[in-house]
């Protein structure tokens, strides 16, 4: 019998895609024995504005993931753009890629910052209901502190039932953030190996994030 396909979905802005994406990518892959990480770029999302376009941010990933050379790391475009259908939703994705892949097991891949809000989330009951969570603890709002995921967390946020479908990816902590790249690139600073070489010659070529 054919064992059960397991698939990362690992969902942001990308905007733009830089070093801990990738290496978090890895780590979920390594750790949890992925088969797949689908990268995929959010259309419009529901709670901040991108500074580069839908296909502008999914071509520096495209870009990111193919100079990474790993085979499990692919792109998914599958998301809607358009302002006046409103924001695209997590839960809207998973629904998606479950009927594309109904045979296969999924894991949506968030950073610690992310994971604490989660209950924000719509629909986040449901979710956990229908999908793993791979969980990487980073530094927080440029604090070198990650904020710390323990049991007693897991079990006063979340019932019994959700706690087995957390699980937690060792990463060695990175402070590289989009938002910290879009404000160096605006000040004309240089991003170091932050970013994939040649993706940071589209964002020169495109003229991205100077304003």
């Amino acid at each position: 019998m054919d064992l059960v396909k397991r698939v990362g979905l690992f969902g942001g802005c990308f905007d733009p895609i830089h070093r801990a994406h990738i290496a978090f990518a890895k780590a979920t892959a390594n750790q949890l024995n992925l088969s797949t990480i689908r990268f995929v770029p959010v259309g419009f999302p529901a709670q901040k504005t991108p500074s580069a376009s839908f296909s502008q941010r999914c071509t520096m990933v495209e870009i990111a993931i193919n100079n990474s050379r790993d085979k499990r790391l692919v792109i998914d475009k599958g998301e809607t753009y358009d302002s006046a259908r409103g924001p695209n939703y997590s839960f809207e994705t998973i629904m998606r890629i479950q009927k594309e892949l109904p045979d296969s097991e999924l894991f949506l891949i968030l950073g610690e910052d992310q994971f604490v809000n989660f209950r924000t989330w719509k629909n986040w009951k449901w979710i956990l209901q229908n999908i793993n969570l791979a969980v990487c603890a980073r530094p927080h709002n440029g604090v070198d502190k990650p904020i710390k995921i323990t049991s007693t967390f897991l079990l006063s946020k979340f019932r019994d039932v959700f706690k087995e479908k957390i699980f937690i990816v060792n990463l060695k902590l990175d402070d590289s953030s989009s938002t910290m790249l879009r404000r160096r690139l605006k000040k004309n600073v240089g991003l170091g190996n932050m970013v994939d070489v040649d993706v940071f010659e589209y964002i020169k070529r495109s003229k991205l994030y100077q304003n």
